[in-house]
């Protein structure tokens, strides 16, 4: 990928968002390789387990209709960042950005969890 191209991200390994660092590591332990390796496929399952948690965690319950109306009202911590649900149930997060620098995908916004700061203008190609 070429370096200074921005483009949008639900997760990646660095992120600083509510239980990442737990995610990765208890990854890492059970499976071997390394963060970069990681597929963002995981942190979508680690996140509707911590919302089920939580909405759980709320409601004191596992009745659905219980869980339904913590899910229509609640905000949750992920580690793909804050989460919600409108009324129909479609999810509203949070919206990242990332830039290839350095030869490594950088979060560069929103600032609350970015890494780095964005490069402008873009580098020359090599």
């Amino acid at each position: 990928m070429a370096e200074g191209i921005i483009v949008p991200a639900g997760w990646w390994p660095d992120a600083k968002t509510a239980g990442n660092d737990h995610m990765v590591a208890a990854y890492l332990a059970a499976h071997g390789g390394t963060a970069e390796d990681m597929s963002s496929d995981i942190a979508e399952a680690y996140s509707v387990g911590q919302v089920v948690q939580q909405a759980v965690a709320q409601k004191h319950s596992v009745d659905n209709a219980q869980l339904i109306d913590a899910l229509h009202h609640g905000t949750f911590q992920t580690v793909q960042g804050t989460l919600t649900f409108d009324a129909t149930g479609k999810p509203k997060g949070d919206s990242f950005l990332v830039q290839w620098q350095g030869g490594k995908a950088v979060p560069v916004y929103p600032a609350a969890t970015a890494v780095a700061r964005p490069e402008y203008p873009k580098p020359d190609w090599p």
